[in-house]
């Protein structure tokens, strides 16, 4: 039974009228369209890109943020007064594909370039800085 006839039948059903008969068949639906999948596609994020983003955060280089999607990244960097905060946005490609989509400082060519890691792109601005 496909997901719209499931939730159909639930709607418009008198079958369910006690909350166990209720709980069953969710327990039901809930099992039978519970998949897991192991690895990410690249159509998301790559497998070693998440790593590379557990050990950026961990090691605490610079502040790293989500943006609207999982693609979308903010990225915050200090000068080396520690004075001002640079904010860096980017998105993720592809694998080995960063592209910077805005910065908080006057315009560079560094902007154009693609990265291929975080560590790549708060280097280069980091000296740029």
């Amino acid at each position: 039974m496909d997901l719209k006839t499931t939730i159909e039948d639930l709607i418009h059903s008198n079958k369910y009228t006690t909350f166990p008969s209720l709980s069953e068949f969710l327990q039901t639906v809930f099992k039978s369209g519970n998949q897991t999948k192991d690895l990410l596609t690249s159509d998301l994020i790559d497998k070693e890109f998440l790593e590379e983003i557990r050990s950026f955060v961990s090691n605490k280089c610079a502040l790293l943020y989500f943006g609207k999607t999982l693609r979308d990244f903010k990225c915050l960097i200090s000068d080396e007064d520690c004075l001002r905060e640079h904010e860096i946005c980017f998105q993720y490609k592809g694998p080995k594909m960063l592209s910077i989509t805005a910065v908080s400082f006057l315009y560079s060519p560094l902007q154009d370039v693609n990265y291929s890691t975080l560590d790549d792109i708060v280097q280069t601005f980091q000296k740029h800085l």
